[in-house]
C-alpha cells in the first residue's frame, strides 16, 4: 500500500491494544492475519465505500469479552469507549477508522458477547509497476532536545516516543495529565519542549499547557486532539501554544513542528 509507516503503526498498535484489553481478565488468543484479496460484490456489501479492486486485508482477531450489538454502530465515534474513565478516552478507534478512510480503504468489527471480535480493515493495494517510486520523507532531525510526550494512551506514547528518539531527541513519556503536571513543575528546566494530548481524564491537555506556561512561559508546547468540533485553533494559539496538530499526525509533519517550535524558542 502508498500510506505514512507511522500511520498504520497506529492502526495495527491500536487495534492489537484493544484486542489485548479485552483478553486481560481471562486470557485468550489474538490473531493476526494479512492477505491479498480482489473485491467482488458480496465485499462491497460489507464495505460500499469501496471500489472495485486489489486490496490488502488486515485482520485482528481475539477472543475476549466482545462488543455488545447495541455498540457496534458507535464503536468508531469520537470519545465513544466502552473503557472505565481511567482508561483512555476512546479516541482511538475513531483515529484508526480516519486514517483506514483517508487511504480510501475501510474497517469493519464482527462481534459476538462471550466469544471475541475481528476487525477488518481493507487498504487498497499501490503498483508500483505503475507509478513513480515515491520519494522519502523528509524528516527533521533533533539535537537530543528534551521532549515530554503527555497522552493517556500508551500506544500514543509509546509510539511518539519512538519516532522522536528515532530522529535524534530525547523523550520521557506521562500517561496521567496531573503527574505530568507534577513531573514538570518538580524540574522545569528539565524539558525544551511539552507535546500533549488534548482531551484527557484529569484534566485536559490545554489546562495542562496552561499551568505549564504559568511557571515557564517560554517553554513551547505543542496540543495535539483527534477531535476538532470544539477546538479553535486561533483561540489555542492565543493561550500561547505553539501549534495544533491534528491526529492522525504524520513523521514528517510531527519532526517539523517540533523542529519550528524549537527553532522559535
Amino acid at each position: 500500500i502508498l500510506a505514512d509507516h507511522t500511520q498504520i503503526h497506529q492502526v495495527i498498535m491500536n487495534l492489537c491494544t484493544n484486542a489485548w484489553h479485552a483478553m486481560k481478565d481471562n486470557g485468550g488468543i489474538l490473531k493476526v492475519t494479512l492477505q491479498d484479496i480482489e473485491t467482488q460484490p458480496d465485499s462491497l456489501i460489507v464495505c460500499p465505500e469501496l471500489n472495485y479492486g486489489r486490496y490488502l486485508m488486515l485482520s485482528i482477531e481475539d477472543r475476549g469479552h466482545g462488543v455488545a450489538p447495541e455498540m457496534i454502530e458507535r464503536i468508531f465515534d469520537p470519545y465513544f469507549t466502552t473503557k472505565d474513565k481511567d482508561k483512555g478516552t476512546g479516541l482511538g478507534l475513531s483515529v484508526v477508522h480516519g486514517i483506514v478512510t483517508k487511504y480510501k480503504g475501510c474497517i469493519t468489527v464482527k462481534s459476538k458477547i462471550g466469544h471475541g471480535s475481528t476487525f477488518t480493515v481493507y487498504l487498497p493495494e499501490f503498483d508500483v509497476s505503475y507509478h513513480e517510486k515515491p520519494s522519502e520523507e523528509e524528516v527533521c532531525i533533533g539535537k537530543n532536545e528534551r521532549i515530554l510526550f503527555v497522552d493517556d494512551e500508551q500506544f500514543q506514547t509509546q509510539m511518539g516516543k519512538e519516532l522522536l528518539e528515532m530522529i535524534g531527541y530525547k523523550v520521557k513519556t506521562c500517561n496521567d495529565s496531573k503527574k505530568a503536571l507534577s513531573l514538570f513543575l518538580s524540574q522545569p528546566d528539565s524539558f525544551d519542549l511539552i507535546i500533549t494530548d488534548m482531551i484527557m481524564p484529569k484534566m485536559t491537555g490545554k489546562t495542562l499547557a496552561k499551568k505549564i506556561l504559568e511557571k515557564r512561559p517560554d517553554i513551547p508546547v505543542l496540543l495535539c486532539s483527534g477531535y476538532s468540533d470544539d477546538i479553535d485553533p486561533e483561540k489555542i494559539l492565543q493561550t500561547g501554544i505553539r501549534q495544533y496538530l491534528m491526529k492522525p499526525i504524520g513523521m514528517k509533519e510531527l519532526s517539523l513542528a517540533v523542529k519550528n517550535a524549537l527553532k522559535n524558542n
